[in-house]
This record gives C-alpha cells, structure tokens and sequence, in this order.
C-alpha cells in the first residue's frame, strides 16, 4: 500500500483544530485550598479522639497546603490553624491522659 491511499482514509480534518484556550476566572471563583480544610477536620477529629494517625495526616495535610499555596492566595490565619490543630494533635495524642500529682509512667517493671 502506499502512503497516498492511507492518508485518504484519514478521518481527521486539520482546518478543524482550534488550540486550547483556558476560561480565565476570577480570584474569588477560585476553588478553596482542600489540603487546609481537611488538615483542619483531620486536625479537630485528631485532637478531640487522641488519634496519632489522624494527627500526623493532619500536619502533613498542612505542610502540603503551606507548600501547594500561591502567593496572592495567601490566607495565613487557615494556615495557622490548621498547624495549630495538627501540633495539638500531636502533643495531646502523645502525652496521653496524664493528669497533674501523677508520677511519669517509667519503662522498668516496678519491682
């Protein structure tokens, strides 16, 4: 076969192609930064059930929305926040439920 009858058979049009223009939206159409908001409910549901897992999803939720953030998006106070929740997760989630006048659990059996 030459390459003369498999070009007529070609169903593509090339007159027909149109590159890709993206729709330009405005700031506040924007979506929402979805790394903060779950690394806030991770960082909550981490802090008040004392879930080590959830805790460290949630710092890391955080990280990736600090890293993944645009300048002009900057929105510091969701930030804070859910760095906050994530490292009071952590804290409370390690430090169990010691309560003051208790001695420090001790790795050695008590003999």
């Amino acid at each position: 076969m030459s390459s003369n009858t498999l070009l007529q058979g070609d169903p593509r049009r090339p007159g027909d192609l149109h590159p890709f223009v993206r729709e330009q939206m405005a700031p506040e159409d924007a979506p929402g930064d979805w790394y903060a908001f779950f690394s806030l409910v991770l960082g909550f549901m981490a802090f008040t059930m004392k879930w080590k897992e959830m805790a460290w999803g949630s710092l890391l939720l955080c990280v990736g929305s600090f890293v993944n953030m645009k300048a002009e998006d900057m929105n510091t106070t969701q930030i804070a926040m859910s760095f906050f929740f994530s490292t009071s997760a952590l804290v409370s989630s390690y430090m169990g439920n010691m309560r003051p006048g208790m001695p420090m659990p001790s790795s050695a059996p008590a003999p």
